[in-house]
């Protein structure tokens, strides 16, 4: 633009000074210096104007000319504005920016919600990836439809994500988007809530703690009540028993949304008993001991027929004969014991002492029932165990 300054008077001007100023003057370029002279009547200088703005939006400036006239200084405003320059490179816009869920129950899941990302950009947009992340990013559930990268200026394509707590209580995470577009990576921030599955406690007129004596069945009457929504199977294991002690509760309980589900487990402690009578064992001999035995007698029985024969053979007086058959006889008595005792083994009998007997001992014991359940897609649910006091007097 050309700004044309005229010295309308009779006499000559005399500009002494242009001076450049106001809100933005390095968005525009100005020849005011050309007018600093003497102008004579009628006379004309030329000042130029060149607009480059360095920002959008409203941009001015002022020239001040300062000269002998009667209305000096002369104020020259100038003003323009600036259009955003088109983009040359991708630009990701996030609709919405951020998920609040609310407050769903533990193992189920929320209705699906969609988040639409369009290239704002003034080229293509390659998505590289799409993840969840965060403090909690199993409790969510993520289908990416942005696979059919490169996308156009103006194009979109949608994430849908699901709210499937694990784990009760505020539960936070984030898609984020991984891309060639400058703020790369972007990110969509999820909250939810989610209260428990189901919640397990004393059943009407239960306990969570009793007192016996050994050997006496201590009862929990208890009861599992499932969240709105939940339903499943709920598996038991028991811990914590004390010695001779043994612990009985159901494998599996079946629960369904809302309705309460009475169980009982059952701590069966040891008492003392009268002490055992001993056991009595019989050891059983050898059963050759009677064949080896008699075999021997008619041995003996030869040999003392024979050494008499021979006595009579050589006709020993009698007086010789009878001592020699009763030193015979002493001898097949006594090899007969001997062979009866050693060759053959004999019945016995021994006493083993009774074991001492197990007693559950007294004191306080904690018993822990763990339950294991899963969510409506099979993931397992993260679930607190139950605490049950038992005490034995």
């Amino acid at each position: 633009m050309t700004i044309v300054v005229t010295n309308s008077g009779n006499a000559a001007l005399h500009i002494s000074s242009a001076t450049v100023g106001g809100s933005n003057p390095s968005d525009f370029s100005t020849s005011a210096s050309a007018c600093v002279a003497t102008l004579n009547s009628k006379a004309t200088c030329n000042i130029t104007i060149t607009f480059t703005p360095l920002a959008a939006g409203e941009r001015s400036e002022t020239i001040t000319l300062t000269d002998d006239a009667s209305d000096s200084p002369q104020i020259i405003n100038i003003a323009g504005t600036a259009t955003p320059a088109p983009p040359t490179t991708p630009i990701v816009a996030l609709s919405p920016g951020s998920l609040g869920i609310g407050t769903i129950t533990q193992g189920t899941s929320s209705a699906a919600q969609t988040i639409t990302v369009t290239n704002a950009g003034g080229a293509p947009l390659h998505i590289s990836s799409v993840a969840l992340g965060g403090a909690s990013p199993a409790d969510y559930v993520l289908t990416n439809g942005c696979t059919a990268s490169p996308y156009a200026v103006n194009s979109s394509c949608s994430l849908s994500v699901s709210f499937a707590p694990l784990s009760t209580g505020s539960r936070a995470a984030t898609i984020v988007l991984t891309d060639d577009a400058p703020n790369s990576p972007q990110t969509v921030s999820l909250s939810g809530t989610a209260s428990p599955a189901f919640t397990a406690g004393p059943a009407q007129n239960g306990s969570t703690s009793a007192t016996v004596s050994p050997g006496q069945t201590a009862q929990f009457n208890l009861q599992l009540t499932p969240g709105a929504g939940y339903s499943g199977t709920v598996s038991l294991s028991c811990a914590g028993v004390p010695l001779a002690a043994t612990c009985q509760a159901p494998a599996t309980i079946q629960i369904s949304s809302g309705n309460p589900t009475p169980f009982t487990v059952s701590i069966t402690t040891t008492g003392g008993t009268a002490a055992t009578a001993p056991r009595i064992q019989l050891l059983p001999g050898s059963p050759f001991a009677a064949l080896r035995a008699t075999a021997a007698f008619y041995a003996v029985v030869i040999l003392i027929f024979l050494l008499v024969g021979t006595a009579r053979r050589f006709s020993w007086p009698r007086t010789k004969r009878i001592p020699l058959a009763l030193s015979a006889g002493a001898f097949a008595t006594l090899a007969l014991t001997s062979l009866a005792g050693c060759g053959g083994g004999s019945s016995s009998v021994t006493t083993t002492p009774p074991p001492p007997p197990i007693v559950t001992p007294q004191g306080t014991s904690t018993i822990t029932i763990t339950p294991t359940a899963s969510s409506l897609g099979g993931k397992p649910l993260q679930l607190p165990a139950m605490q049950l006091t038992l005490t034995v007097n």
